[in-house]
């Protein structure tokens, strides 16, 4: 593993704000828990997301990920019930994302539907992003009355997953694929990422009247130092932390449930 870039004051801060962040989404009453062993998120992917596929690149079976270059969270409520997924996965990429893309792309396919065809697209900035990089995928939250949507916390799971991933790899650059509208809807840049490109991949779907177009976005390494500073997220989540944690959201979820709405993500999105 190479010497962490952030030495220093920086390192415990992204330690503290990882701390932070689990407070805030524990007094959602949702407990994070992150693995390196992918054993389980297959049978926990169908499970949560029934008629959709685990992208190969998370697909333990494939043999693209192992305790180096991979890690997974889930988040559980106070029943047990899985609330949240989300997965990482470091490569370095020497010839640059481009390259990368020629020649694995069908490792990012869309879960939803069969993909008949597929080509890398014509950003110039994938071939500029060269270096170790973390791809971050499976976004997903539970929908329905006792889902966790609706109450602020995606933008925060998706920076712990950030943080996480910059704290184990410090990386130089973090990405994601996200659908056009999503991007035009000001969905990239609520979650937090900071760098947008059309056109970064294009999918032919099954039953699909025309192709996917997906964005490519990313986090430089200066973009993921800032996350441990960043405060405009937290503002409305910090006046639910108090000295008794997470037990008395626990206890009323337990009483009543929570009422809200979910949706699947691919920023996957």
């Amino acid at each position: 593993m190479r010497q962490h870039r952030y030495q220093g004051k920086l390192l415990p801060e992204i330690v503290a704000r990882l701390a932070l962040l689990e407070r805030i989404v524990g007094r959602h009453g949702i407990d994070l828990t992150l693995s390196v062993d992918f054993t389980d998120l297959p049978e926990i992917f169908q499970q949560c997301r029934p008629g959709e596929r685990l992208q190969k690149l998370f697909d333990p079976a494939r043999g693209h990920v192992d305790k180096d270059n991979a890690f997974w969270l889930c988040g559980r409520d106070c029943g047990g019930q899985v609330q949240h997924l989300q997965a990482a996965h470091q490569h370095h990429m020497a010839q640059g994302l481009r390259a990368h893309l020629d020649d694995k792309l069908d490792l990012y396919e869309p879960q939803h539907a069969r993909v008949l065809a597929c080509k890398t697209g014509s950003s110039p900035l994938l071939a500029q992003r060269v270096g170790q990089s973390v791809y971050q995928g499976e976004m997903w939250l539970r929908g329905g009355a006792a889902g966790c949507r609706g109450q602020g916390l995606a933008p925060l799971l998706i920076h712990y997953g950030m943080l996480q991933a910059l704290l184990r790899w410090s990386p130089d650059f973090l990405w994601a694929f996200i659908a056009g509208p999503a991007v035009e809807s000001g969905l990239g840049a609520k979650y937090g990422y900071k760098h947008f490109a059309p056109d970064g991949a294009v999918w032919v779907l099954e039953a699909a009247a025309r192709p996917l177009r997906e964005w490519f976005l990313w986090m430089s390494a200066s973009d993921l130092a800032g996350l441990s500073r960043e405060k405009r997220l937290l503002r409305r989540h910090l006046t639910l932390l108090s000295d008794d944690g997470r037990s008395a959201d626990c206890r009323r979820r337990r009483q009543g449930g929570h009422q809200g709405r979910c949706d699947v993500l691919r920023k996957s999105a």
